[in-house]
């Protein structure tokens, strides 16, 4: 076969040769741009950035709710950010320099930290913006141990501040706002907010109150230790008697003397002091510690029998007995 005969076949070869180059470019272009595209994919971008340029659609959670106590060691941070807010981006908070939240118009979120002196600070975050180095403001804060304290994004014309606000102000602007949860907090230690736990009341020791007669205990219109006389000692011995054998530990006795509506009412809130002193001081000689014994007097005012004559005949003295008395008011552990 002669040249002239194989030039139709070579004459194709141009042609041929364009096509072939022209797919591998671009297979070349592919495989550039499939890793470009795989690795833009694949890279994590910060929660922050996100934030900034996905303004006005960050992930809330639920509506706001007021929180209950917290624990004694611990305080919790209610950050918000009220729905007039006209500023279009996030305001990103920060913890002793160590970022929170990011949070919208209309949004909250909250931080239980150790009680203590914090400083706090906020920095915008806008769409099309490139992230500010520096804060817009610090604000010092004291933390309370125990307690509920809420901090309110306030916009001083370009700057964003926080200020603390009064729990009954702020319940009133974070009604209806939801939680922030598009990003995570970076303060450590974390702390899970714990719930005060109300201390149990110890109950009341029991109380034993014993009523003795004034007349079995010291002559009429006496009371002084003349006045007591042995059947008074052997009331009050009896008495002292039954604390030891009933009693592990006596932490308080109290004495009140009362006595009848005869004579004056200064008379009689004399008298009935000093038969409750009387008796006080014969149960501290017996044993009883004086810290742990008290006396007083309420003359006539709780009268048992009130319907008795108050003329110092015989016979209202004796309708006026029952007034006359001393009662022993004992707490302690019974054994």
């Amino acid at each position: 076969m002669t040249s002239q005969e194989r030039s139709p076949a070579s004459a194709k070869k141009p042609c041929f040769s364009k096509l072939f180059v022209l797919v591998c470019a671009f297979v070349a272009m592919d495989v550039v741009i499939t890793p470009t595209w795989a690795q833009a994919q694949s890279t994590p971008r910060s929660s922050v950035t996100s934030s900034a340029q996905n303004a006005g659609a960050f992930e809330l959670g639920e509506a706001f709710v007021a929180p209950g106590s917290v624990a004694k060691q611990q305080t919790r941070l209610i950050f918000y950010r009220a729905n007039t807010s006209s500023f279009q981006g996030g305001a990103s908070i920060y913890f002793n320099d160590m970022y929170h939240a990011t949070l919208e118009r209309n949004a909250y979120s909250f931080l239980c930290v150790n009680p203590g002196a914090v400083n706090l600070g906020v920095k915008p975050v806008k769409v099309g913006s490139q992230d500010k180095d520096r804060y817009d403001s610090i604000s010092a804060l004291e933390l309370q141990a125990g307690g509920n304290q809420y901090v309110r994004v306030v916009e001083d014309g370009v700057i964003k501040v926080l200020q603390p606000v009064r729990e009954a102000e702020a319940l009133l602007e974070i009604a209806g706002s939801r939680e922030q949860i598009h990003t995570l907090s970076r303060v450590t230690p974390a702390q899970v907010c714990r719930h005060s736990v109300a201390e149990t009341p110890k109950p009341k020791e029991p109380v034993q109150t014993m009523s003795l007669g004034a007349d079995a205990l010291f002559d009429f219109a006496g009371s002084g230790r003349k006045a007591l006389g042995v059947q008074g000692r052997v009331v009050l011995d009896n008495l002292m008697n039954n604390v030891r054998a009933n009693y592990s530990i006596v932490n308080h006795v109290r004495v009140i003397g009362y006595a009848d509506p005869i004579g004056s009412e200064q008379q009689n809130e004399r008298l009935s002091f000093e038969r409750a002193q009387t008796v006080k001081e014969y149960l501290q000689e017996n044993g009883l510690q004086s810290s742990r014994i008290t006396a007083q007097g309420r003359g006539s005012s709780a009268l048992v029998v009130s319907t008795c004559g108050r003329a110092a005949t015989e016979a209202d003295i004796a309708c006026n007995s029952p007034n006359r008395r001393v009662m022993v008011e004992i707490s302690g552990t019974r054994r």
